[in-house]
């Protein structure tokens, strides 16, 4: 059964760490990132991606403008892969490059939300530190 607020609790840990990372190593995030995968991208189940897919989905029908073209297309893309036959079907071989594509959207999205300028390398000028307590207000 999907739960939405789950989603949205791994949603906005996942965004947190990839900002974290932009902003302690001051490197572009490389989609073979071992600390993403090992963290999180293989821990992820059917029912994570379902969680944060539906969450994502409730942002998007209430918020579109913070979504561009490639995030639906990212979305729909993860969407179609989820397969309840396949055990974590998004960390399999033909689908991973979904399952990166899909947690990039969500850390833009989630940038977008919070007016938060961070492009995926560190900023020549250091930015203040990310508020993200009124995260989960956009669901009351």
């Amino acid at each position: 059964m999907t739960n939405a607020m789950r989603g949205i609790d791994l949603w906005e840990e996942i965004a947190l760490k990839l900002n974290d990372i932009i902003f302690s190593t001051g490197d572009e995030i490389k989609a073979n990132n071992h600390g993403i995968w090992n963290g999180y991208l293989h821990r992820y189940t059917n029912d994570d991606w379902d969680d944060m897919l539906t969450a994502l989905e409730m942002i998007f029908k209430q918020y579109p403008e913070h979504f561009r073209g490639y995030d639906i297309s990212n979305i729909r893309k993860a969407r179609t892969a989820l397969d309840p036959n396949t055990h974590k079907c998004l960390d399999t071989k033909p689908h991973k490059s979904k399952a990166w594509a899909t947690i990039m959207t969500m850390r833009e999205v989630y940038n977008r939300v919070y007016d938060i300028k961070l492009p995926n390398a560190k900023p020549k000028i250091p930015l203040p530190p990310i508020d993200n307590t009124n995260f989960n207000d956009l669901f009351e």
